[in-house]
């Protein structure tokens, strides 16, 4: 007498399954990421300040200028945390959407559109504390910034 063979998953269960791994991946990629990029060490306001894509900018201004600046960016840190939870709620979504049986590209634009929105919103958080304090420097200093970021991302260069 032979076994009866299983039944196969339901759909659904292959999806679920999909979209765990997915998940799982992502927060893999993200500890890894985190931690090889050595933020770990750097105080909250500059991890902040890399999250909204302005690092380069800040790094080019005087030590002191670099804490002011990063002073009023972390004045925003809970809109940029609860945008950064988002992003990931929205991730997850995009990640379940993508495993989906049928492939809905109008649900995945729409989703990366919101994604590209927020992280507008953040990178003009980013500037705004940048303008702010900019606007507050002599022509002189303006001058010895622009020098200091033209040799700041000429090194950049060299390394990439």
């Amino acid at each position: 007498m032979t076994k009866p063979s299983p039944r196969p998953a339901p759909p659904w269960m292959r999806v679920a399954l999909i979209a765990s791994l997915a998940v799982n991946l992502a927060v893999a990629g993200l500890v890894a990421g985190a931690y090889f990029r050595g933020d770990g060490n750097r105080p909250p306001e500059e991890r902040l300040a890399r999250d909204l894509g302005g690092a380069p900018f800040i790094r080019a201004l005087p030590k002191e200028d670099q804490r002011a600046v990063l002073r009023r960016i972390w004045r925003n840190r809970d809109t940029v945390r609860e945008g950064r939870a988002s992003l990931r709620k929205r991730l997850g979504t995009l990640m379940t959407v993508l495993a989906a049986d049928t492939f809905d590209r109008a649900r995945v634009e729409d989703l990366l559109a919101e994604q590209r929105a927020q992280m507008g919103a953040r990178q003009s958080l980013g500037e705004a504390a940048f303008l702010d304090h900019f606007e507050t420097l002599s022509q002189a200093e303006r001058v010895a910034y622009v020098e200091s970021l033209r040799k700041s991302l000429r090194r950049r260069n060299r390394r990439n």
